[in-house]
C-alpha cells in the first residue's frame, strides 16, 4: 500500500492539472494514465466510491486520501469508510479551492462544510447550534459534537483571516462580531485570542460603542 500511495504522490507533482471555474483543481485521466493507475492500486476509487467514471478527479482528494499522516483517507478505507457524495466531502480551511496543501484540507459532512462557509457572514448558525436544522433541515447527527465543530469552526477562521489579512478582518469581521450574541463571541474569542489580536481589539471597541 504505501508503495502505491508514494508512487500516487510522485506521480500527482509531475501531473497535468487544470483548474475549473471555481478554483477547484483537478486532473483528468486520459492525461494522467500513470497517476490514475496508483490511485487505483491504492484503493482510491474504492474510498471516493461515487467517482464510477474515473474519468477526473480534484487534486485535494488525492492529496488528503494519499498523505502519510494519521488523518489521511487511505486509513479510513482501511476502517471500512467511505467518501461518498452526500455523505463526507474535504473542506479547505482557507476558504481558498486552490490551496491543497495537506493541512489545509479536513474531512467534513456535507452540512458541516455548508455551515463553516456560511458562518463568517451569519453568526447566528453559530451561537445556536438549533439554527442548524432551521436552516438546512437536518439533525444535529450530520454534525459532530459541539466542542469539535467549535474547533474546527476557530481553524477556519484562523486560516481565511489569514489568507486575507488585515482588511478583510477590519471591514467584513468587524459586522460579523457585532451580530453575535456576547456570550458567543467571548466564546470564540477564547480560542482565537493568541493568534488573532487585532479582532479582540474590535470586539472591544464594539462592545464599547454600545455602552
Amino acid at each position: 500500500m504505501h508503495i502505491m500511495l508514494g508512487g500516487a504522490r510522485r506521480y500527482l507533482a509531475a501531473a497535468t492539472i487544470r483548474t475549473n471555474a471555481s478554483g477547484y483543481q483537478y486532473v483528468l485521466a486520459k492525461e494522467n494514465k500513470r497517476l490514475f493507475d496508483y490511485l487505483e492500486q491504492c484503493r482510491f476509487f474504492v474510498f471516493h466510491c461515487s467517482n464510477v467514471r474515473k474519468e477526473l478527479v480534484y487534486v485535494h482528494q488525492i492529496v488528503l486520501y494519499t498523505d502519510r499522516r494519521p488523518a489521511a483517507g487511505w486509513r479510513r478505507e482501511r476502517r471500512g469508510e467511505v467518501c461518498r457524495a452526500g455523505l463526507m466531502e474535504v473542506h479547505h480551511l482557507d476558504g481558498n479551492p486552490s490551496n491543497n496543501d495537506y493541512g489545509n484540507l479536513w474531512y467534513v459532512s456535507p452540512i458541516e462544510n455548508k455551515l463553516l462557509a456560511y458562518a463568517t457572514q451569519n453568526p447566528e448558525v453559530i451561537a445556536d447550534p438549533s439554527q442548524w436544522v432551521a436552516h438546512y433541515g437536518t439533525d444535529s447527527g450530520d454534525i459532530r459534537p459541539l466542542a469539535q465543530f467549535t474547533h474546527l469552526l476557530e481553524r477556519t477562521l484562523q486560516c481565511t483571516m489569514t489568507r486575507l489579512g488585515l482588511d478583510w478582518a477590519q471591514e467584513k469581521v468587524q459586522r460579523w462580531w457585532r451580530g453575535l450574541p456576547t456570550d458567543a463571541a467571548r466564546h470564540l474569542m477564547a480560542g482565537l485570542r493568541s493568534t488573532i489580536d487585532p479582532l479582540l481589539d474590535i470586539f472591544r471597541r464594539e462592545q464599547a460603542a454600545y455602552v
